[in-house]
């Protein structure tokens, strides 16, 4: 069975502008709230123009929540049966480490009982977050071998576009190539506000606003839009996304462990020029593990 797995995090890395050529606290954007400016040179640019290369050196991250997904397909005499499940913070904000290890266990055991295990750039963000948890808090490093194991035994779509395509593809966009529903993208507060065009970047503050059901929701459609997208692609031969020009594209799929797509051959002709390299998405994984 696929275990669609996403986790959201509480803090993160601060925004970097390449003008400046240093991290800064952008700020959104005054008349266009999918825009963020620099403080400094004013800058202007969408939130993955301020991605920070050195995000990683902001780790650990703190965790407010994590969720698992599986779907049972529709079946004659069946209806098609969905299952979520949460791990979160209680009393508190962030998740205690002693949370994060029963989620990173709880995970180990699906994957140990033979379970897919299923993200999108879990490989570069998910399953990285928590091995820097797993290093940092357990000394015996018994958790970062857990968690290590399960990323090269995971299907990670996005590696699988890079070691494919040469860059990543987005779930909201293979999701519409596949002809499945995809990420939620609006959803109401406690107030009555609804939010529209939700992404995940808005999600630490409105947990930190106490808006915890609305992240809970957005963060379920996620892992359960990825269950979905799973069940269609299984026993095809190719998937399909939308471009960001919006045109219908395709390419060769073979169900694949993040371990297989290492091994895949080097993908020569036309990348972005941002687009990373496999080695270097996985290089916090021990090479081991890729034995």
């Amino acid at each position: 069975m696929y275990i669609c797995v996403d986790i959201e995090t509480l803090s993160g890395a601060p925004e970097f502008c390449k003008e400046c050529k240093e991290e800064v606290d952008a700020k959104r954007h005054p008349e266009d709230e999918t825009m963020l400016v620099c403080p400094l040179c004013k800058t202007k640019g969408k939130r993955w123009d301020f991605s920070n290369p050195n995000w990683t050196n902001h780790l650990p991250f703190m965790i407010s929540c994590g969720a698992i997904a599986s779907i049972i397909p529709e079946a004659p005499g069946r209806p098609e049966e969905s299952k979520v499940k949460f791990w979160k913070a209680q009393r508190q904000k962030a998740m205690t480490p002693t949370q994060i290890e029963w989620m990173i266990n709880d995970l180990y055991k699906l994957h140990a009982d033979g379970h897919a295990l299923v993200t999108v750039n879990g490989t570069g963000f998910d399953w990285q977050v928590l091995d820097s948890y797993a290093s940092h808090w357990d000394a015996a490093e018994g958790l970062s071998a857990k968690v290590q194991e399960m990323a090269v035994g995971s299907i990670d779509l996005a590696f699988y576009s890079l070691a494919e395509k040469g860059w990543m593809i987005g779930l909201d966009a293979m999701c519409r190539g596949q002809g499945v529903e995809g990420k939620l993208h609006e959803v109401t507060l406690t107030t009555g506000e609804v939010i529209k065009n939700m992404s995940g970047w808005q999600a630490p503050q409105m947990w930190l606003d106490g808006e915890d059901e609305a992240v809970l929701e957005y963060l379920a459609e996620d892992v359960l839009s990825l269950a979905r997208l799973m069940n269609a692609l299984k026993g095809r031969q190719h998937l399909r996304w939308y471009t960001q020009k919006d045109k219908l594209a395709s390419m060769p799929y073979v169900e694949s462990t993040v371990k297989q797509c290492m091994n895949m051959p080097y993908v020569r002709g036309w990348k972005p020029p941002n687009a990373p390299k496999k080695k270097d998405v996985a290089k916090w994984i021990d090479p081991k593990y890729f034995k």
